[in-house]
């Protein structure tokens, strides 16, 4: 079988205070991404229990009279687009403003502001609201794709609440076009085209076909976007993909496919819900023109703050190991999630 789930165990030698120092192992796994080769360490966490739903009310308040992305002040003091390249200075579609940002992470960096309201809770993020966003950002890359094609890398981002990065509460998309591959995008399109020269099908669709049959950290399908849980994840918590199994770049995809994928992007808020997850980090990764051998796909990594200390939930390993620590077991998480895909 093309795809290979590779990964080794290893056991740390204690003498465990909770059972009269009797020497106890303590296991951990080392799994390689089944595309990349990324190693992530499987260590599931000894202490774990539910986590304090967090409280950003005083954070919201004290954020709203200042926030760039509520009115009138986005219309008074956003950046606004050169006329050669959008006459109007903003696109506004679907009801959404899409405008420059100020800290460009490419060339061509935007945001979308998602509503009007100063902040959204998970649960409360509509169909109109996360479609009609993905709409505005796909017309603001196809925009750029028209009037400057070397911009080939396109995604769309969200870093939402605090422990994601997010540094402003007002919900809002950030669509990218760039002329350089992100670390990411360099390493899946290169390992993409390989595995496409040495079996002849793409590594997505044997990956959905394959994760389906094992049936472990397949989650369910929503239309055309098939979920699964990452063999070897990228976070603390579930790393979870959402891939269009037949469409390449996010500019091929319809209002339908957008419905399609936040139908299963909404059962996994409830999921997060539940559990007091609120914070989590987004991507939606688009083909360059002419890559057939890769598909648009989408991974939301949760995000969290241990209590008491608010200590973040990454450290040396992500940071200076280039590696990935996940405290949960994939096939753990996926049993929890699919129960909200029945």
């Amino acid at each position: 079988m093309p795809i290979k789930f590779k990964s080794s165990m290893f056991h740390q030698k204690i003498l465990d205070p909770n059972n009269n120092f009797q020497p106890a192992l303590i296991p951990l796994e080392v799994r390689r991404d089944t595309l990349t080769g990324h190693a992530a360490v499987i260590q599931e966490f000894r202490f774990r229990s539910k986590m304090p739903k967090p409280d950003y009310s005083f954070l919201i308040e004290k954020t709203r009279p200042i926030c760039p992305f509520c009115s009138p002040g986005v219309d008074e003091n956003s950046p606004r687009f050169p006329p050669e390249f959008i006459k109007e200075g903003k696109l506004e579609k679907y009801g959404v403003l899409v405008i420059p940002n100020f800290n460009p992470y490419a060339t061509y960096s935007a945001i979308s502001i998602l509503s009007r309201n100063h902040f959204t809770e998970i649960t409360q993020f509509s169909e109109n609201i996360i479609v009609n966003g993905l709409l505005a950002s796909q017309e603001y890359l196809r925009r750029v794709r028209s009037f400057d094609p070397k911009a080939r890398y396109l995604s769309v981002n969200w870093n939402y609440l605090p422990p994601a990065g997010g540094s402003v509460i007002h919900p809002h998309f950030q669509p990218v076009a760039a002329y350089i591959r992100n670390t990411y995008m360099k390493e899946t399109l290169s390992a993409s085209k390989r595995y496409m020269l040495r079996n002849g099908v793409t590594y997505w669709s044997d990956l959905v076909k394959t994760e389906k049959e094992k049936g472990e950290r397949f989650i369910g399908e929503t239309g055309g976007v098939s979920w699964l849980v990452n063999y070897a994840g990228r976070g603390r918590e579930p790393d979870i993909l959402g891939i269009f199994e037949k469409k390449g770049s996010i500019l091929e995809l319809t209002a339908a496919d957008f419905k399609d994928y936040f139908n299963g992007l909404s059962r996994i808020f409830r999921y997060m819900t539940d559990n007091n997850y609120m914070s989590f980090n987004l991507c939606i990764y688009s083909a360059p023109a002419g890559q057939d051998h890769y598909r648009t796909h989408a991974r939301l990594r949760l995000r969290f703050q241990f209590p008491i200390l608010g200590t973040a939930d990454a450290c040396f390993i992500e940071a200076l190991h280039d590696d990935f620590l996940c405290q949960t077991f994939p096939e753990a998480a996926c049993g929890e999630i699919k129960k909200y895909f029945i």
